[in-house]
């Protein structure tokens, strides 16, 4: 990450509870999540949205796998609910 190496942070070491601690990559991570909280932000909504927009695309191929639309599977759902009642 250029941001860190700019200020070489992995040369840097810090008073944890008494103890002295040489910077590694879990540091890092906590380090830039509290200095670029916005950004870590983006980084988990752009996760959620391209997991469920995967998902969303993954069920539209099995949908054409089984040469339905979505409107007949819907309709088809909707009559065995009906015929259930």
């Amino acid at each position: 990450m250029a941001y860190l190496d700019r200020i070489n942070f992995y040369a840097m070491q810090f008073n944890m509870g008494g103890n002295i601690v040489k910077a590694d990559g879990m540091l890092a991570l906590q380090y830039l999540f509290m200095t670029e909280t916005i950004f870590f932000f983006l980084i988990v909504m752009c996760a959620i949205m391209g997991i469920t927009l995967f998902i969303f695309v993954l069920y539209h191929f099995y949908l054409i796998g089984k040469g339905n639309t979505t409107n007949e599977r819907v309709r088809k759902n909707d009559e065995i609910d009906f015929y259930k009642k």
